[in-house]
């Protein structure tokens, strides 16, 4: 077991470990053998392994615990003979009827087929790890869902058919790194223009292509999404300025109360 490293009071009174490995400390004059008892306690089993599990989450990013997410959940309705996808699906009668509104969550982690969820998860890796690098993992993963509810609602309001799939909220991904270009331009120098073009052109063929006739493509789902995702990144996601010769984020509400194009109002402090 991992014990805590002595006091240095213990190890200048010469505190040292017994014959069997284990700790003990001597009683220093003057000083607090309570105290020492418990600096020289070992550290309990369950909180090193809760620092080890925390080590281990923090080490794994949103984009690949989503692709995971994605690949077992489609295991799992594979192994349930469709039982998974039945119960998940966007239906609109029994979302309308309120007695079923799981089904704006799950039915983003749902795919009918291999090239359904194959081009999903290709979409979400290619996206993925730049919001997270922009947005941070925790309003990544919190945008993520989102879109992806906004995404099945918008899709219950204009289409009557099922629907599944990751692409609304990946469209929540591509909407908000859109915005988050636009409104950063101070932030971002290099390659904006080139990145927000690149953007826009996918959204726009992925567009085109659902707009297309006879296809099974849910576009409402999409414009959801997209549109989700872009209100997100402008309410809630970084809004760099040059405050002091420094570059700082500068959130949307602080902004509207204490930024002025001279910069921050005198007594604001820095953000």
């Amino acid at each position: 077991m991992e014990g805590t490293p002595p006091t240095a009071a213990a190890a200048l009174d010469g505190a040292v470990g017994g014959s069997d490995g284990s700790p003990y400390t001597a009683r220093p004059a003057g000083g607090s053998a309570l105290a020492l008892a418990f600096s020289s306690r070992p550290t309990p089993p369950w909180r090193t392994t809760l620092r080890r599990a925390r080590r281990i989450v923090g080490s794994i990013s949103v984009t690949n615990a989503l692709l995971a997410a994605n690949v077992l959940v489609y295991a799992a309705n594979v192994a349930s003979r469709g039982a998974l996808l039945a119960a998940g699906a966007k239906l609109n009668a029994p979302i309308l009827a309120g007695t079923e509104l799981h089904r704006l969550a799950t039915s983003m982690f749902l795919h009918d087929g291999l090239l359904h969820l194959g081009a999903n998860c290709l979409s979400l890796s290619s996206l993925g790890p730049s919001a997270e690098a922009v947005f941070g993992r925790t309003r990544m993963a919190a945008g993520y869902v989102a879109a992806g509810v906004a995404a099945a609602a918008a899709s219950v309001a204009w289409t009557p058919y099922p629907a599944v799939g990751a692409s609304g909220a990946v469209f929540g991904l591509l909407g908000g790194l859109m915005v988050y270009l636009l409104l950063n331009r101070q932030g971002v120098t290099r390659g904006r223009g080139r990145s927000f073009r690149a953007l826009v052109g996918v959204a726009a063929v992925n567009l085109a292509y659902g707009a297309m006739p006879g296809g099974r493509v849910d576009n409402a789902g999409h414009v959801g999404g997209l549109a989700a995702g872009a209100v997100l990144a402008a309410i809630a996601g970084p809004r760099y300025r040059v405050v002091r010769g420094r570059l700082v984020d500068v959130p949307l509400g602080v902004a509207a109360v204490r930024w002025r194009p001279g910069g921050m109002r005198s007594g604001g402090g820095d953000w």
